[in-house]
């Protein structure tokens, strides 16, 4: 099993390196790549014999915040369950920090995302993922940016925020809306939101790939459209937004077509 991960491993290095080329990398801070330890693995004393850690541990960790729409008790411990046995648990030495909105940032009983940059403060944050954002995140998000004088040295990868748009646009590598997928008549609503939220599962392993193996913010260029393409794989085709108003193209906000 392990030796069908580091195949796995290496050909999603290979392959991302291949699309994150032209990436031109001027600033000291961004180019620090996500490093994993590659210290031998160990089986997990809690773990029955016939599993093994498929996961080396981590100098750097990926948050990723469960908000509005996916914050399912059952979604997000099935997703962190998997987490948990690919990539291993901020907690328990692995690479992935979940966070749950409103569970985690709780405040006088209150739900707050405020909270965030104290949670991660000195956790060593290599990239944050965010689903169904709540309202404010950005402004959350924008006193991280000021903790790194404006440039922190990880990505921010923001999928279908409830929060301001513009906020997440300046907050973000990039914003990406519209999580519905086409109306199935021939099965049944749950079955239709399961296989939504399989397909956001996937897309929150690719982002987390990219995150881990590329390790920098994604430049605002013209290479910017087809890096998010690769990390929204079959998720779906995107598109940039285009304001309706104006008729113009926002850098780093896109839409599923």
């Amino acid at each position: 099993m392990k030796h069908s991960f580091f195949l796995a491993l290496t050909a999603c290095i290979l392959f991302f390196s291949m699309t994150s080329c032209g990436h031109n990398i001027s600033n000291t801070k961004t180019s620090d790549a996500i490093k994993i330890s590659v210290k031998k693995a160990e089986v997990k004393k809690d773990w029955l014999n016939n599993h093994t850690q498929v996961w080396h541990p981590a100098d750097k960790y990926i948050c990723v915040i469960f908000g509005y729409g996916y914050n399912d008790k059952a979604f997000y411990d099935s997703t962190v369950e998997q987490f948990r046995e690919k990539y291993g648990i901020e907690a328990e030495g692995g690479l992935i920090m979940p966070l749950l909105y409103p569970d985690d940032f709780k405040h006088g009983g209150t739900g707050r995302i405020s909270l965030l940059p104290e949670i991660i403060k000195d956790k060593g944050i290599g990239g944050i993922i965010l689903l169904g954002a709540p309202e404010n995140t950005h402004n959350a998000l924008a006193d991280i940016r000021s903790s790194y004088g404006g440039n922190p040295p990880f990505p921010i990868f923001s999928f279908f925020p409830q929060d301001d748009i513009l906020g997440m646009e300046y907050a973000s590598d990039f914003v990406l809306e519209n999580a519905q997928l086409p109306s199935d008549s021939t099965l049944p609503q749950e079955e239709q939101n399961q296989k939504l939220l399989k397909k956001v599962s996937s897309l929150l392993d690719s982002s987390i790939q990219y995150m881990a193996h590329v390790g920098i913010p994604l430049r605002h260029d013209e290479n910017l459209h087809a890096r998010v393409q690769t990390i929204v794989g079959n998720f779906g085709k995107i598109s940039r937004y285009v304001d309706s108003e104006s008729g113009l193209q926002s850098i780093n906000h896109f839409v599923l077509d």
